[in-house]
């Protein structure tokens, strides 16, 4: 989660999967990731993130 805006149109793969879940006072990322710095695919794992609207 990231407070700064970015520019995806740069052709870099950000990522399959990712999804939100927004209640009153909560807001969840869903994604999945490298569970380790250079892992391969067989490596993914799912976040999950909690912040304030």
């Amino acid at each position: 989660m990231t407070t700064t805006g970015f520019d995806a149109s740069n052709d870099n793969f950000i990522g399959d999967y990712n999804w939100q879940a927004s209640v009153a006072d909560a807001v969840l990322p869903i994604f999945v990731g490298g569970g380790f710095p250079r892992a391969d695919t067989f490596a993914q794992e799912v976040f999950l993130g909690t912040g304030s609207p």
